[in-house]
């Protein structure tokens, strides 16, 4: 009974420390969470930005998160979605409208998922003006600037020419 207990015990603690923290294999520099320290607009700080927003990236899956000034013990807001690097370039895409943390780091490109029509702005039109469909994402493409390290810098060009650049630090 004890060699079994022994065995038993062993066995848990091999799959214990052989465990799984990244699903699909290793998705390299940007897995785990990156607090978004601050935020320049036009290579000026962007002063309605408090430092309250995080990405956290597993597998294919990121979420963006939104927390109160004092942690997430009174209030946090989660959206999640999928992203991609490719091309020098991180690709988000978000499916649910409500998106508070996407709002306060300017992804707001509303995308119809039936004909690929963007419109800027977090409000999406009803229908598609180009084909009528119902159902759309927000989706944006940053620009990876520095992807080495604990620290980390993505660019956000808008369609009226503003740029925004994300400072991340592993957190």
């Amino acid at each position: 009974m004890k060699k079994a207990a022994y065995i038993i015990l062993l066995i848990s603690a091999i799959l214990t420390i052989g465990g799984c923290t990244h699903n699909n294999g290793d998705i390299g520099p940007w897995f785990g969470q990156w607090k978004i320290e601050r935020i320049d607009k036009n290579g000026e700080p962007d002063t309605e930005y408090q430092g309250d927003c995080m990405l956290c990236f597993q597998s294919s899956v990121v979420s963006a998160v939104w927390a109160s000034n004092d942690g997430y013990s009174t209030n946090a807001i989660l959206k999640y979605g999928n992203w991609e690097e490719r091309d020098g370039y991180m690709f988000f895409e978000f499916k649910e409208r409500d998106n508070s943390p996407l709002l306060k780091l300017h992804f707001d490109q509303t995308v119809c998922t039936s004909c690929g029509h963007a419109n800027e702005g977090i409000a999406a039109p009803e229908k598609c003006p180009e084909c009528g469909g119902e159902d759309f994402k927000i989706a944006c493409a940053l620009k990876i600037l520095k992807r080495d390290g604990k620290d980390k810098q993505l660019q956000l060009t808008k369609d009226d020419g503003t740029v925004y650049t994300y400072y991340l630090v592993k957190w």
